[in-house]
């Protein structure tokens, strides 16, 4: 008999249903958020410029588990993204011999780097999180 696994936030099927992919315009990379007032939020406690720590219940009527869930989304895709490019990175420097990983730090340092690869995850984690928990 298999059970579902738990997460480690709740991530309803309200919230699953507004969350969208976008770009960080800061970072060119892939997050998760929600829309709110014709903007892109993707850490609901802080202010729409990103300055200020917020209520995000009374400033943009998102409760506390959403904003919660939200910032837990977007530190498992990042760490995810990074796992990925030193996993990469280690399997192709023993391949050729290479015992310095200093070339990848320096490639991978540029986000333009990163972007197709974190968008894919980003990808991958949303249907992952549909598939094992939504349906």
């Amino acid at each position: 008999m298999n059970s579902k696994p738990t997460l480690p936030v709740s991530i309803t099927t309200a919230l699953f249903s507004r969350l969208k992919i976008d770009t960080d315009p800061t970072t060119n990379l892939a997050v998760f958020g929600i829309e709110v007032n014709d903007f892109f939020i993707t850490d609901p406690s802080l202010s729409e410029c990103g300055r200020f720590n917020v209520d995000p219940q009374a400033t943009y009527g998102v409760p506390a588990d959403w904003a919660n869930a939200l910032r837990w989304l977007n530190k498992t895709l990042e760490q995810a993204c990074e796992d990925a490019i030193n996993a990469g990175c280690l399997h192709i420097q023993n391949q050729l011999g290479i015992t310095d990983g200093g070339f990848a730090g320096i490639f991978f340092s540029d986000n333009d780097n990163r972007e197709g690869l974190q968008i894919v995850l980003a990808h991958y984690l949303y249907e992952q999180l549909e598939h094992s928990f939504l349906n």
